[in-house]
């Protein structure tokens, strides 16, 4: 149940009824959820505030996110807006191709092509890359690109702009390539790609996966996030013999989403 909080609705008798059922419908049904959605700064009748509420006062696409969350019944996860995060970037499309070569894709290709709105003056960026082999090299068609490995499998890259410079509402296209060696061999292996920058208009992010020159797989299937537990994404991988692709749009900054699949050879 949806119920929400303001000066006319915490006085309505009628709305104090409606409160009154829903009540005895959580004590019978554990299921039955209560979310408490706060307008203004009305004060929350006493039975209510034990709730986890969704305040709206905070802006509409903060609330709109808990809102969904909390229907779903998911675990909240952090939304930042770019100001408050101290962004510099905002993505409107991420278009990535991972190329898998030889047995169990020993060699990965990625290569990616992002479009960006400045948010901020932006001279240098940071990015963390994992992964479970090695990287044999990054290129970056706008950033000069600095690799410091921290460990074995994790290293920290610094982009510095190449001219022309960028300017506050500049749009920027970035094509990056980066190779893994050794990063897929296991029976079952997944990839996991974040939304790590906030959203430019509604973003888009697509992803083919192509296993034509590598050992095929079975199936690939998408999960939202891993922790505190995989949610199997409503959007699925399209299968076109031995591509994947997958789509989606209206994404969240914050969000996770792994790719997991198994070697038709296991």
């Amino acid at each position: 149940m949806l119920d929400t909080l303001s000066h006319n609705s915490v006085n309505a008798p009628w709305v104090r009824e409606e409160l009154r059922i829903a009540l005895r419908r959580r004590i019978e049904f554990p299921s039955f959820r209560i979310i408490p959605i706060v307008l203004d700064d009305s004060i929350q009748p006493a039975f209510l505030r034990d709730y986890a509420h969704i305040d709206w006062r905070n802006g509409a696409e903060i609330a709109s996110q808990r809102l969904l969350e909390a229907i779903r019944g998911e675990a909240p996860r952090p939304v930042l807006l770019a100001a408050e995060a101290g962004h510099v970037l905002a993505f409107a499309l991420s278009s990535i191709r991972v190329k898998f070569f030889g047995p169990r894709g020993r060699r990965a290709v990625f290569t990616e092509h992002h479009r960006y709105k400045v948010l901020q003056p932006v001279d240098h960026l940071n990015k963390r890359l994992h992964y479970d082999g090695s990287c044999s090299y990054v290129r970056n068609s706008r950033f000069a690109v600095t690799r410091k490995q921290v460990s074995p499998h994790y290293e920290e890259l610094r982009y510095d702009i190449m001219p022309p410079p960028l300017n506050v509402g500049d749009w920027l296209d970035v094509v990056e390539e980066y190779e893994l060696i050794d990063n897929f061999r296991e029976s079952s292996n997944h990839w996991t790609q974040y939304v790590e920058s906030p959203i430019a208009d509604s973003g888009d992010m697509q992803i083919v996966f192509d296993f034509t020159e590598s050992t095929p797989i079975l199936d690939m299937i998408a999960y939202l996030r891993e922790a505190p537990r995989p949610i199997r994404e409503a959007v699925q991988p399209i299968r076109d013999g031995s591509t994947f692709r997958w789509s989606k749009s209206f994404l969240t900054f914050g969000e996770q989403f792994t790719f997991r699949f198994q070697w038709k050879e296991d």
